[in-house]
């Protein structure tokens, strides 16, 4: 069973969720616990010193270059993800954090979509005044019925627009993905205790 005693990572993580509820994901805990040591630029060094060092950071921090050249993995950010990973993991197998579930509509939105209508809550969320945000306002009423999870929202290959109008809804704060966390009332409850032993005399 995970300890999740002041000062280690899954009651830093706890923490972290119980603080900003449905807004983190593991890669962003993992930026935040977790940070990346800085580049230090080679002083005095040539301009090719330089290019060399910062190649050889980046190598450190996110992996090296595919063959192709498109992509890297597996360096230190990728490996902070995957610890932030095993943590909600085992939280969420206490029940200190809850499931991950199908995406869902963020109920401030909802509440602003009933005052003003749909149309023109998308629009004040995406910060926009003109554009078709028809497959937006579709997609909304998908979510709104409750799809099992985001692949079965997106479909089994779904095109590049549709993912689009899935990370805008993201993006906006509208959609709520099921990679986002939230602490449970028992994490919750756990963060009390800690934080009323940690200030007791």
């Amino acid at each position: 069973m995970i300890s999740v005693s002041l000062g280690t990572l899954a009651h830093d993580v706890l923490r972290l969720v119980a603080a900003h509820p449905g807004e983190l994901d593991a890669g962003t805990i993992a930026e935040r616990l977790l940070p990346a040591p800085p580049w230090r630029p080679p002083f005095p060094a040539t301009h090719a010193e330089r290019a060399a060092s910062y190649a050889a950071w980046l190598t450190e921090e996110r992996g090296p270059l595919s063959d192709d050249g498109r992509a890297r993995r597996g360096g230190r950010r990728e490996a902070a993800a995957a610890r932030v990973s095993r943590a909600l993991g085992r939280l969420q197998e206490r029940g200190l954090i809850e499931t991950r579930g199908p995406p869902i509509v963020a109920p401030w939105w909802l509440a602003v979509a009933q005052r003003r209508g749909v149309l023109p809550a998308l629009r004040s969320a995406a910060d926009v005044e003109g554009g078709d945000l028809t497959s937006h306002v579709a997609m909304v009423a998908e979510v709104e019925k409750g799809p099992r999870s985001a692949a079965a929202l997106l479909g089994a290959s779904p095109s590049g627009a549709r993912k689009r109008v899935y990370a805008d809804l993201i993006a906006w704060g509208v959609v709520l993905p099921p990679s986002q966390r939230w602490a449970t009332e028992a994490g919750l409850a756990l963060l009390q205790n800690t934080f009323a032993l940690d200030v007791a005399p």
